[in-house]
């Protein structure tokens, strides 16, 4: 993670996170979003990917970050099309705000 931290630091882009831009508060829900999985709590995971979505439309993007993760937690188990379908609902929860705010 220092590693990650510091490459994210040492970027070109880096130079947007210093400035008021939404880069930061996207990059901070994204990375919280991470942890989460990390840690098996896809639901809160899919709500700060869902902010990141709100924050940045390229956060929509996250969605294939929870599809992949319950596509590998899937596998392995019994009743899978639980999983797969609560997989999917996370992956429109995600996908919703920037779709709402084109709608708008």
């Amino acid at each position: 993670a220092d590693k990650t931290a510091l490459a994210l630091c040492a970027t070109p882009a880096s130079v947007f996170c210093s400035v008021p831009y939404s880069e930061s508060l996207a990059a901070l829900l994204g990375f919280g979003g991470v942890a989460l999985l990390g840690r098996n709590r896809p639901w809160l995971a899919s709500v700060l990917f869902a902010s990141v979505a709100a924050t940045r439309s390229n956060g929509c993007l996250l969605a294939i970050v929870v599809v992949a993760d319950g596509l590998a937690r899937s596998i392995p188990k019994r009743g899978r099309s639980l999983q797969l379908l609560g997989t999917s609902m996370r992956s429109a929860l995600i996908i919703l705000p920037p779709v709402a705010k084109d709608l708008w």
